[in-house]
């Protein structure tokens, strides 16, 4: 795997319309980022006033920072390493036209017929990765769970969950797909116990989304109103 190296950027706890310019991260093929500065194990929230929020979480001697940020219908998300390296950036509205995605400052093209770009494939190949995808798990039961800028940082998580579970199912012969985010095998019901982010209709599209056309245009273009034209069993 191509190790990548950022440019520093600090994490704010209100970024607001900053987040539309911070300037793309450089990237490299040498494995130069240094050590990474500590982050407690578990959920901590820095910053949190319902359509904005910051914080990190760490697990397995791992952490990441994160904010998010909701204006109207666009909402905004970034991902960063311990020392605040950028590693994803996402920018999304209500149509599948507004979705922007960066990884490694690298930009990734979201249409159907997209090719995947090596950033997004590092992207979803690292333990960072990993890691948000668990991260959802965390805000069940809390104060902020049902915050707007809660819900966009819950939702990329449960998302990239899901993409690794099916690219993980596709890479193994005779794999099930029996992520924990489905309930009795029935699309549009998310999280255990039939927990739904946003909504079951989303839901249920984007998992039909996901199975019909695999794991990498499950990661890009099934992120924002997915469309599904096969009858869901539920």
């Amino acid at each position: 795997m191509t190790a990548h190296t950022s440019t520093r950027l600090p994490l704010v706890a209100v970024f607001g319309a900053a987040l539309l310019i911070v300037p793309a991260c450089s990237q490299t093929d040498d494995n130069t980022s240094g050590p990474q500065d500590s982050i407690a194990t578990g959920l901590i929230i820095t910053h949190s006033d319902g359509t904005s929020l910051s914080g990190t979480y760490g697990a397995a001697g791992l952490g990441i920072r994160f904010e998010s940020l909701v204006e109207g219908d666009q909402k905004f998300l970034r991902f960063a390493d311990a020392n605040g390296a950028e590693l994803v950036r996402v920018e999304l509205g209500n149509t599948q036209e507004s979705l922007r995605m960066w990884h490694y400052g690298a930009p990734q093209s979201v249409t159907q017929e997209a090719e995947t770009s090596q950033g997004t494939v590092d992207w979803l190949e690292s333990d960072e990765a990993q890691l948000v995808a668990s991260l959802w798990r965390e805000f069940l039961e809390t104060e902020i769970e049902t915050h707007p800028a809660a819900a966009v940082i819950q939702r990329y998580s449960l998302h990239t969950d899901e993409v690794l579970g099916k690219l993980v199912a596709e890479a193994t012969e005779g794999a099930v797909d029996d992520a924990e985010h489905r309930c009795s095998d029935c699309p549009g019901k998310c999280g255990p116990g039939c927990w739904s982010v946003g909504s079951n209709s989303y839901c249920e599209n984007h998992d039909c989304c996901c199975d019909h056309y695999g794991g990498w245009a499950c990661y890009t273009w099934c992120y924002v109103n997915p469309k599904c034209n096969h009858k869901s069993p539920c």
